[in-house]
């Protein structure tokens, strides 16, 4: 298994989000998006995918959707990323003062677990072809 496939139902559309009462007149009201991603069918094991978003990125088609569906994917590895850049290598106890210093680390971080991510799914690939099938 490479890793999780889902069909989804994708809408989005524009909603008006005025300022607070009492500060109409220093804030503008908001032009948002609110996209809804929905998966078709009941899976077995996990819970059904449902995200419902909302961007003031423009959104005019459903490829735009589909572009900040995606990035929003990316979500669970930069936060895989950051927990293990500040727990694991304690970056925030290194005095990494400069960003060429920090970047350096991250990157070093990046590949690794990268690195760990190819071997996993290569053993479960090797798993997969290895065992019987009945």
């Amino acid at each position: 298994m490479k890793g999780l496939q889902a069909v989804l139902e994708i809408r989005y559309g524009k909603i008006r989000v005025p300022p607070p009462i009492g500060k109409q007149q220093r804030y503008p009201a908001l032009t948002l998006t609110v996209i809804h991603a929905e998966e078709r069918g009941t899976p077995k094991n996990r819970k059904k995918i449902e995200w419902k978003l909302i961007t003031d990125l423009p959104v005019e088609s459903r490829t735009n959707a589909i572009e900040k569906l995606e990035w929003y994917a990316l979500r669970w590895k930069i936060e895989v990323f950051y927990k293990i850049l500040k727990s694991g290598c304690k970056a925030e106890e290194s005095k990494l003062r400069t960003a060429q210093r920090l970047t350096n680390v991250g990157l070093v971080v990046h590949e690794s677990v990268e690195a760990r991510r190819s071997r996993s799914r290569s053993a479960r690939d090797l798993a997969t072809r290895l065992m019987p099938n009945d």
